[in-house]
């Protein structure tokens, strides 16, 4: 199991959590990132994430856009957009300006929608 209080990626590539890997720690992106095994601690993410199927993530997610097909336990706030897939599983509250749920997928939390918060010149 790999350990580090802070992650940083190189921003001109895509980036990926293999099927076999377990992170435990606070990962920071400033590109996009694919999650396909465990992620332990909190992301925060430039562009978008993919959380694939067999993957799952305990902890808060932040992003541009997100599309969940795993597991996710935490708050998720995307900028843009979330789809939470068939067979997805979310449990945590969801900040985004949109967020679609397909037939099969499991929400457990509260949905805040709109543009409100997400500007850079608004206060908070």
């Amino acid at each position: 199991m790999f350990r580090k209080d802070a992650i940083e990626i190189n921003p001109t590539s895509s980036n990926t959590v293999g099927p076999s890997a377990t992170l435990v720690g606070s990962l920071d992106v400033p590109g996009s990132l694919e999650i396909l095994g465990r992620v332990v601690g909190p992301i925060r993410v430039r562009d978008s994430i993919y959380i694939g199927p067999s993957a799952s993530v305990e902890g808060d997610v932040d992003a541009s856009s997100a599309r969940i097909e795993g597991r996710v336990e935490g708050n998720l706030t995307a900028r843009e957009g979330v789809d939470l897939m068939a067979g997805a599983r979310l449990c945590g509250d969801v900040f985004a300006r949109s967020f679609r749920i397909e037939d099969g997928a499991v929400f457990k939390g509260q949905c805040h929608m709109g543009d409100r918060g997400f500007d850079d010149d608004e206060e908070r």
